[in-house]
């Protein structure tokens, strides 16, 4: 990574200066080690003015056809090109930034009691984001009863910062409530809510859904601490004598991928800050051994004999006929 930052640093040098039509790569490698050289430890071997004439030559090709290609370790940062004609971003001032968020935030709230609008808004940090949509909130708010509003941070101390904000100055018009999970999360930092937060551990770890086997059954049997649990109580609505009826619930990014508490109403808005996907993306390694028992089905030897020549049997990618009785359904 240090010697691709050596190669840009010097390739940039060489733009500045105007010579990048006429420097040769032999020249940009001198430069690009010579930078490399001086900030890195040499003294093992491993690298070589070699190496900086490999990045080089990717450089000076790079300039030359104008394609610049990038992969970042996640996806939703990687560049990819995209169809002509292209819009480059127009740049303005932060106050001009701020002005801007202002306005759509406006419009978006003020629709809000006409028609069910969304709003994405992308602005670079230090803009004010956070603070101009708390403001929105609080005076949207201040007039309207039993309104159900969920916000979606990336972590849970940013989740705190919020509650924090609404309650300042004038406080908002809800009940705000900061969701935790019930055994304290993973890290172990917040409080535990559950008073059997062991046996919840337990089937967390087995993949058994909790809330069923933990607090409600589908007949109506319940936890003896269900009644007055401070996890069930943070997705009880409040009563209209209470802050107007209106609640605020704060969680976070990964919450969105989780099934909803049965006794959580759906919620009026949802305000999502910061970019969540990659929260909602899980990888899993499964044994290829695994696939192929889940498969192997007797009772549907259609689908499972063009299938497992792709799962390590070194046949090519299966292509399988309807005329054999497949279906798509018969694949999900």
């Amino acid at each position: 990574m240090f010697l691709l930052q050596a190669s840009n640093k010097a390739t940039t040098a060489v733009v500045k200066a105007g010579q990048a039509e006429k420097i040769a790569v032999e020249e940009l490698a001198q430069m690009t080690w010579a930078v490399f050289s001086k900030g890195a430890d040499i003294s093992d071997g491993k690298w070589s003015v070699l190496d900086a004439m490999v990045e080089a030559e990717q450089r000076l090709e790079k300039l030359r056809t104008g394609t610049y290609d990038f992969t970042s370790r996640q996806d939703a940062t990687t560049l990819y090109p995209t169809h002509a004609p292209s819009i480059a971003p127009a740049f303005v001032d932060r106050e001009t930034g701020m002005k801007a968020l202002g306005e759509a935030l406006t419009r978006f709230f003020s629709n809000l009691s006409e028609r069910e609008p969304r709003l994405a808004l992308r602005v670079t940090m230090g803009a004010g984001k956070t603070r101009q949509v708390i403001e929105h909130l609080k005076a949207f708010l201040a007039g309207r009863f039993g309104m159900r509003i969920e916000i979606y941070v990336p972590r849970h101390d940013l989740a705190a910062e919020y509650v924090e904000k609404l309650k300042a100055g004038v406080p908002v018009a809800a009940k705000v409530v900061h969701v935790v999970p019930r055994d304290g999360g993973s890290s172990g930092n917040l409080p535990i809510l559950c008073r059997r937060a062991d046996y919840v551990k337990s089937l967390r770890k087995s993949g058994v859904g909790i809330f069923h086997k933990a607090c409600r059954s589908a007949d109506g049997q319940h936890c003896e601490f269900y009644d007055a649990c401070g996890y069930i109580e943070q997705f009880r609505d409040p009563s209209l004598a209470t802050a107007q009826g209106n609640v605020v619930r704060i969680g976070v990014h990964s919450y969105l991928g989780l099934p909803r508490n049965p006794i959580q109403n759906d919620p009026d808005l949802v305000i999502i800050d910061e970019a969540f996907l990659n929260d909602l993306i899980k990888e899993e390694l499964v044994r290829l051994t695994d696939i192929r028992k889940a498969y192997q089905d007797a009772s549907s030897p259609q689908y499972w004999c063009p299938i497992r020549g792709c799962l390590g049997y070194g046949t090519a990618a299966p292509t399988v006929s309807t005329d054999g009785g497949c279906s798509a359904d018969g694949f999900r």
